[in-house]
């Protein structure tokens, strides 16, 4: 199921790139989400469909909590408005949808596994390094089963430039 869906998601992110014939920035970075209270690692594309609105969907892949055991994955699909400080400095509100898979396992219990579908909020913050490099950090809001925040700081690349 997870292969299945990873796989759909590479495969609207090119659909998506060539048919909005956008400008494309690919991206990855390190997250901390409060529930879980462990690092993940995150992995998105923004696909830019003006100059100030951007499509982000992304992949949110967190380390197990080791007293539980506990595994939690998402992938989410968010929109950010730019809004310009400075040339080199964008910040942004986003808003978007994450669906969660919560895999729940350990020697003494049985094995759960379930899906939640999570309305997001947050802002972030893009500082342009150089044509094809940026760094940025967001913060995002959860909610739903799990409720969480989770933080998340990474880079951006441009390959188009």
């Amino acid at each position: 199921m997870k292969r299945n869906v990873f796989i759909l998601l590479i495969i609207s992110f090119i659909f998506c790139q060539q048919a909005l014939n956008a400008q494309v920035r690919y991206g990855t970075g390190i997250n901390y989400s409060t529930w879980l209270n462990t690092p993940g690692v995150n992995l998105r594309v923004e696909l830019g469909i003006t100059d100030a609105l951007a499509a982000v969907p992304m992949l949110d892949i967190n380390l197990p909590r080791f007293s539980t055991w506990t595994l939690i994955n998402g992938a989410s699909l968010h929109l950010h408005y730019n809004v310009g400080i400075v040339e080199e400095l964008d910040l942004y509100p986003l808003a978007g949808l994450t669906i969660k898979s919560y895999l729940d396992f350990d020697r003494y219990s049985s094995t759960f596994h379930k899906f939640s579908f999570n309305p997001t909020g947050g802002a972030g913050g893009k500082l342009k390094l150089s044509e094809t490099f940026e760094v940025f950090a967001e913060g995002r809001l959860e909610i739903g089963r799990y409720s969480q925040f989770v933080g998340t700081i990474g880079i951006l690349l441009r390959p188009d430039r």
